[in-house]
C-alpha cells in the first residue's frame, strides 16, 4: 500500500462537489419524504442509547431499494476519486446500505466519532474504515457540517465527503435554523 507523503488529517477528509446532479438530489428527496423516520439513537459497545437531547435529535430512516441503486454509483465514483486523491492503490469496495438523515428545524447531530460496529452484526461483517456522507439539499439555514471543533466543511447540494471512521475525526451537524436538511451516510469496510 502506498499513500502520498506529507499528508495532514485534513487531506484525508475529501469533499467531492456536485458529484450527485441536482435533479437526482431532488428526486431522492421526493422519495425520502415518504420514508418512515425515527429519532436517531446512539450505539454503544453493547447497547443502543437514546439521545441525551431527544428534543433536538435528528431523524433517521432506512433507504428504499430504488434510491439505494441510484446512490450506489455516486458513492463508488467518490470512493475511486478518494483513493486517487490520497495517493493509494488500496481500494475498499464494500460499504453498508446508506441511512437517510433528516434534520428538521431545531435539530442537530451532537459531536461524535464513527466507529460503528452495530451495522455489521448481521450477515455483513467488517470494521467501518471510511465514512461516506452526502448532502442532498442546501435550501436550509444552519446545519453546517463541522469536523473537529471548528472546521466548517463547505458542503453543497450534491456533495459527498469521505473521511476516516475513527477517533481522529470527531464531527457534528449544527442546529438547523430554518428548513429541512437531507443527507445520507454509509461506511466503507
Amino acid at each position: 500500500m502506498k499513500i502520498g507523503s506529507n499528508l495532514t488529517l485534513l487531506d484525508f477528509a475529501q469533499v467531492y462537489d456536485s458529484i450527485i446532479p441536482g435533479d437526482v438530489c431532488d428526486n431522492l428527496i421526493t422519495n425520502f419524504q415518504k420514508l418512515q423516520y425515527a429519532t436517531h439513537q446512539w450505539a454503544e459497545y453493547d447497547s443502543v442509547q437514546p439521545s441525551t437531547s431527544p428534543d433536538t435529535e435528528f431523524q433517521r430512516a432506512d433507504i428504499d431499494p430504488k434510491s439505494y441503486i441510484t446512490l450506489n454509483s455516486f458513492m463508488k465514483k467518490s470512493m475511486e476519486n478518494y483513493y486517487k486523491d490520497i495517493g493509494t492503490d488500496l481500494f475498499l469496495t464494500k460499504f453498508n446500505t446508506p441511512l437517510i438523515n433528516k434534520y428538521d428545524t431545531g435539530t442537530q447531530m451532537l459531536p461524535h466519532v464513527n466507529h460503528i460496529y452495530s451495522i455489521f452484526q448481521g450477515t455483513k461483517k467488517g470494521i467501518p474504515v471510511l465514512t461516506i456522507l452526502g448532502l442532498l439539499n442546501d435550501d436550509f439555514t444552519g446545519g453546517e457540517f463541522v469536523l473537529w471543533d471548528d472546521y466548517v466543511v463547505p458542503l453543497k447540494k450534491g456533495s459527498i465527503i469521505i473521511f476516516p471512521s475513527l477517533f481522529l475525526y470527531p464531527h457534528r451537524v449544527e442546529k438547523i435554523k430554518t428548513g429541512i436538511r437531507y443527507s445520507f451516510v454509509s461506511w466503507a469496510f
